[in-house]
């Protein structure tokens, strides 16, 4: 959906397109409580940190994919699931075997295998720090969820999404307030911040929902297995692009590492 609106590159443009996407995820996650909300202060405070980091990976991302290659950028930043699958297993103390070990190998050469080709796009020398900054903000978004369930298994899930969109829509908010010199807003883009917030919130909610039913070293490599082949059918379906022989051989390998790391 990022795709669909690209002259969303300026600081205005970017804050208030992220304040109506964040701000249509906390919607979702007020009308699916029914404003019958428990107020848990420990589910508050991870709720928190997620917003922030919801807030600056959002942020970066735009700013990433503004200043260097997609390609590059996409492909670096789907690497973050190496960091919670590590938490899990060294924290957590998830078991391991070598058949899992075999599948989160081929994992990693799937994400690279399916990224988009190269657009010949020089980066930017701030790239490397959003890059950075997106691959960070994350795996700490991923890691928090998954210790928020630990924690309170399958409750309070609507709220914990519903307070993180709530502070990541103020931050935006703040953002545009700053950035906007005088301008006036357009809602040009709402027809695509809008599905992207409902989409992304719901992302977030079945993340929450699997989490304590699956290890983070089986749960965060499907996800983004899934995500990026989702992607990939997408721009086939929509945008008519084609599939190199190294996404199709992609595709087959990401097949078989989500069954090897069940």
């Amino acid at each position: 959906l990022t795709k669909i609106a690209p002259d969303c590159h300026g600081r205005q443009r970017i804050a208030f397109f992220n304040l109506i996407k964040v701000g249509c995820a906390f919607l979702l996650f007020l009308v699916l409580s029914a404003f019958n909300l428990n107020l848990h202060g420990e589910t508050a405070l991870y709720a928190s940190v997620y917003g922030i980091s919801n807030f600056f990976s959002t942020l970066f991302g735009f700013l990433a994919l503004a200043t260097g290659s997609l390609a590059l950028t996409s492909t670096i930043v789907s690497y973050s699931v190496v960091i919670p699958c590590l938490f899990g297993i060294i924290f957590l103390h998830e078991e391991i075997s070598p058949q899992k070990i075999l599948g989160f190998l081929l994992l990693l050469i799937t994400l690279l295998l399916l990224k988009k080709p190269s657009d010949n796009k020089k980066s930017d020398k701030s790239w490397a720090f959003f890059v950075i900054a997106t691959f960070s903000c994350n795996a700490v978004s991923a890691i928090v969820q998954k210790l928020h369930q630990t924690a309170f298994p399958e409750q309070f899930r609507e709220e914990f999404m519903l307070y993180a969109m709530g502070i990541s829509a103020l931050l935006f908010f703040a953002v545009w307030l700053i950035s906007k010199k005088g301008e006036k807003p357009t809602l040009s883009h709402t027809k695509y911040a809008a599905p992207s917030g409902v989409l992304m919130g719901l992302n977030g909610y079945l993340t929450l929902y699997l989490s304590p039913k699956l290890p983070a070293s089986v749960l965060f490599p499907t996800v983004s297995v899934i995500q990026t082949l989702f992607n990939i059918i997408f721009s086939r379906v929509f945008f008519k692009e084609r599939l190199t022989r190294l996404q199709i051989v992609g595709i087959i390998l990401g097949a078989v590492s989500v069954i090897l790391i069940r």
